[in-house]
Parts: C-alpha cells; structure tokens; sequence
C-alpha cells in the first residue's frame, strides 16, 4: 500500500489546492445541462428556449416576467413547498449575483409558486414574484422545486437546473461569469 501524504498539509499547500478546487476556467463555460428521463419529462423548455411569458404577481399588481428582465441577463427562481434547499437559495442569490453581477445588468427574479412558504428576509436586494396558482410554473415544467434558470439578454433559456445543490451554485456563478462577463 502506497502512502499519498507523509507531513501535515501546509496552509499554503491547503489554499493552493483549495483555490484550485474551486476556481473557475479562465474563460468560463456554461456547463451542460444533464437530465435523466424522467428528469427530463418534468421539463417543458430546455436550453436556447425562449422563456414563456410569465404573468406574475409582483409589487400589488400583474407584470410579466419580460417586464422584470435584466438588461444582460436574469436569474430565475422558482420556489415552492417547503424544502432545506430554498432557504439557501434565498440567501445565496444576492452575493452570488447580484453584488457581481447587478450593475452589469443582470436581474433576479425569484418565484414564490402556490402559496410557498419561503421566506426572504426583510430589506433582501431580490425582486419577489408569486404565482398563486403554479399555473404560471405548469409553462416552465412540473415536480421538482426550486428550479433555477439563467435567461439571456433576450429572455432565451442559457443554463437552468431542476434542483437547488452545491453544484447548482457553482454552475450557476460559472455561466453567469461565461454569459456576463467576470
């Protein structure tokens, strides 16, 4: 048996590797979207799609979803039942994107689906859309929630996964730098 480490790990040996982990390529790639069967029989759009028009709730009143577009990009979310996974989506969607992103013109618009009790903390950056029904999300796909889409400039679907991960994060930083720009 072959020993792989014979010393500590230094510190900087550690922030190497780390760093090496966890960097994005230089010129960053949207990464494929990978759905199994069934997975796939839950979604009724898919990449280079047009996103369907949405008629949300937002602000007191109906607007659509082309209405609260970015000028570069838009993140969507949708949400539902309650999940561990929204609440982490919640909190992470204003420092992954918007403080990165926001100022080049990217937008999120974050989709509370059939009386989801998800909560977003008072003051949060996030545009907060409803869909009452899921009427409008039956367009997008059905089962699993949250979901997460990246819609370019022209509201076309760029990159979406249909659950909410570490991974999901990390490819959802890396098409936003490939798309928008670091």
């Amino acid at each position: 048996m072959t020993k792989l480490m014979t010393a500590p790990m230094t510190t900087a040996c550690l922030a190497t590797l780390l760093a090496a982990t966890f960097a994005l390529p230089a010129a960053a790639e949207v990464p494929p979207v990978l759905l199994s069967t069934q997975h796939r029989a839950m979604c009724q759009v898919g990449i280079g799609d047009a996103m369907p028009e949405l008629t949300l709730s937002a602000d007191g009143g109906d607007q659509s979803l082309a209405d609260l577009r970015g000028k570069t990009a838009t993140v969507v979310a949708f949400v539902g039942q309650e999940h561990w996974m929204n609440p982490q989506l919640i909190a992470d969607l204003p420092g992954d994107v918007l403080e990165p992103y926001g100022e080049k013109g990217v937008a999120v618009v974050l989709v509370k689906v059939a009386g989801s009790p998800a909560k977003v903390p008072q003051g949060s950056p996030l545009t907060v859309a409803t869909d009452p029904s899921g009427e409008q999300f039956a367009k997008v796909g059905s089962g699993r929630l949250p979901r997460v889409y990246v819609l370019d400039a022209a509201g076309k679907i760029v990159w979406f996964d249909i659950e909410y991960s570490r991974s999901t994060r990390r490819e959802l930083k890396q098409t936003l730098a490939s798309v928008v720009g670091k």
